[in-house]
């Protein structure tokens, strides 16, 4: 059997107990055996089935949201050169996004350096200006945050203020106890008109949005606002 004993320096160890009974004269006499301490090997067991369940969780997340970019842009795209063209960017953004995380060993990462990762892929840095205090945030809410906010990007290179030579993109952060507000403002780019529509970008951004219309469509140009979750 296992089970723990306090050891002489007060810490609980778990133990390997094995026995077997002996007898003397064909009388039972007690048992003989060993106790051994196996409290390593308990944590590294432990940690394997913890590392197992986050990676079936990782690969389910995963898989949710190809599904997700592959039904949205099939529904979007009308040539097969253009899914090509879409799907494709989405997949090395989210591939960027596991690169980034495993640098970090998934753990909390910051959330300027996740911004500044999506500002470089984007080919445009010098349309962005963020401000604000920086925060760190959970890899668990990292990879949907940061899947949110390369849709932003997406969407203004296409769309909105980076579609053209003058717009600008001001990302400001606000931190509000165990949240931080993500304030997204386009300015300069081409008229803003409202889309009934809710695409995959959309759906991801909607999310991370306290009000039912994260999207305010202001003349001078696309405002979002998100409420992040801080890490722990």
């Amino acid at each position: 059997m296992e089970y723990r004993l306090r050891r002489h320096d007060g810490a609980f160890r778990w133990i390997l107990d094995n026995g077997k009974p002996f007898t003397r004269d064909g009388a039972f006499a007690g048992y003989f055996g060993s106790c051994v301490d196996v409290h390593d090997q308990k944590d590294l067991q432990a940690g394997r089935q913890l590392m197992i369940a986050e990676l079936n969780h990782r690969v389910r997340n995963n898989i949710a949201i190809m599904q997700g970019m592959l039904n949205q842009t099939a529904r979007r795209a009308t040539t097969k050169a253009e899914l090509h063209d879409l799907l494709g960017k989405r997949v090395r953004g989210l591939g960027m996004i596991h690169g980034l995380l495993s640098e970090t060993g998934w753990q909390q990462i910051s959330l300027l350096r996740l911004l500044r990762q999506l500002i470089e892929a984007s080919n445009l840095p010098s349309r962005f200006a963020v401000t604000g205090t920086d925060v760190a945030i959970e890899a668990g809410d990292a990879e949907a945050i940061a899947t949110a906010l390369q849709e932003l990007v997406f969407n203004a290179q296409e769309h909105g203020a980076l579609s053209n030579e003058g717009g600008q993109v001001w990302i400001d952060l606000m931190t509000q106890s165990r949240h931080v507000l993500l304030v997204w403002r386009e300015t300069g780019g081409p008229r803003v008109e409202h889309s009934a529509r809710v695409g995959f970008g959309s759906r991801l951004v909607s999310a991370y949005a306290r009000a039912n219309q994260p999207f305010e469509f202001l003349p001078q140009g696309l405002r979002c606002s998100l409420h992040l979750p801080i890490a722990a």
